[in-house]
């Protein structure tokens, strides 16, 4: 079994990021195939040929358009590539309401194109998925009565479970991570076209393609969608739902994006896995930690995160980087912040589901499963049973009625 080429935990072959730091495994994996294959003076030509007869055909065309004084259009065709891709025409949207609340909550219940007042910090949010359920690689998400996730097994699509009568029903078959709703729509990272974003209805109609990015920690904040472009050295960038106005952020290797309020927080690898925040504009940047910290998750006035510094532990530290507090002593991995609580996978229990006050009391541990990716959804969580060849789980946060989510 191949190991992490960061922190050196086992991870499957198919899995694209490590569980436990987040860094990614296939990139690694296709380097290596792609140097242990030779290059023979055969295919060299036959590539070289290739190359000649594309350019003596783009050649043609062009002195074509030339000749015919409609060379504007070759220009309107290389300029339509180079720049962001458009995949919807029809939206009109306002000024953006991507109001966050400084907590981890998220309010999506509003009448379809209207927006969910909320009693916290902020007047208005419009979010697809909480930050620690977006962490843990976004298995779930739910709309009122509705949740919306992954099936069992690799290329599970996407199911919608209605929780009042248990009905199932497959809306895709992509393998769809970083699960977000809003507004009668399914937002997701499709594994198997290269991790691009897609929607879909929440009646598995008008599929649509929003990017052709390599996207990781996808979020709907506001009318907007952030993600990491593990095409671009891992920057952040953003990009309308309707894919429109592209942008990129920042030019850091960015993991654990979270968006609060007008700030993005990440880990910025480009300087030693350093807790940083920017602004939504991309004009301020502020170094906050000089901790190697994971599993960032933004709540209230606190970032939560571990750190090989401590074992892993969990710590948190204060939004300013003031005041830093070691939490627990447990090897943590998957760290999901909910409400009063900290959900995290203890590595130094064979990978079983813990909990723990965000103060550090009354630590629990809830289930004996070797759990991964947890999605916290009301009471419930949703979890990958690696003890159970990777089918998708649900279990009360108190312990209670586990469960296999499609049998």
């Amino acid at each position: 079994m191949p190991y992490c080429h960061n922190c050196g935990l086992e991870v499957e072959q198919e899995e694209r990021f490590c569980a436990k730091c987040g860094s990614p495994q296939e990139i690694v994996i296709l380097q290596k195939q792609q140097r242990e294959v030779p290059r023979s003076r055969k295919s060299s030509a036959l590539l070289l040929s290739l190359l000649l007869i594309i350019t003596l055909i783009f050649g043609s065309i062009a002195a074509f358009f030339v000749l015919s004084d409609n060379s504007y259009i070759i220009y309107d065709l290389f300029k339509a590539s180079d720049e962001q891709i458009t995949f919807e025409q029809n939206s009109v949207f306002e000024e953006d309401l991507s109001l966050i609340p400084d907590n981890n909550r998220y309010e999506n219940n509003a009448p379809e194109g209207e927006e969910k007042s909320f009693n916290g910090s902020f007047e208005q949010v419009r979010r697809g998925n909480t930050i620690g359920n977006i962490v843990n690689i976004g298995i779930a998400a739910q709309k009122e009565n509705l949740i919306f996730h992954r099936g069992n097994l690799n290329g599970g699509g996407i199911y919608k479970t209605n929780i009042l009568n248990g009905e199932h029903l497959l809306i895709t078959s992509d393998d769809a991570w970083n699960i977000n709703v809003c507004d009668a729509w399914v937002y997701y990272s499709n594994r198997a076209e290269n991790w691009n974003v897609f929607k879909i209805r929440y009646d598995g109609s008008e599929r649509t393609q929003i990017n052709r990015d390599d996207s990781g920690n996808l979020q709907l904040v506001g009318h907007w969608l952030y993600y990491r472009n593990d095409d671009d050295n891992a920057n952040i960038y953003k990009i309308r739902t309707d894919g429109s106005e592209r942008t990129q952020i920042n030019n850091d290797q960015s993991y654990f994006i979270n968006v609060i309020d007008k700030w993005i927080y990440f880990q910025n690898r480009s300087d030693g896995g350093k807790i940083y925040r920017i602004s939504l504009d991309g004009h301020e940047q502020k170094q906050i930690n000089d901790d190697d910290s994971w599993n960032i998750n933004v709540v209230d006035d606190w970032i939560f995160y571990s750190t090989p510094d401590e074992g892993w532990n969990i710590c948190k530290i204060s939004l300013d980087g003031t005041e830093r507090i070691v939490i627990n002593q447990d090897d943590s991995g998957n760290i999901n912040v909910a409400g009063d609580f900290i959900y995290y996978r203890n590595d130094d229990d064979n990978g079983r589901l813990y909990r723990i006050r965000t103060d550090g009391t009354e630590k629990l541990r809830i289930n004996n499963d070797q759990s991964y990716y947890f999605s916290i959804l009301d009471e419930w969580i949703y979890y990958q049973n690696r003890s159970d060849d990777r089918r998708i789980y649900r279990i009360r946060t108190d312990g209670s009625e586990r469960q296999q989510i499609i049998k």
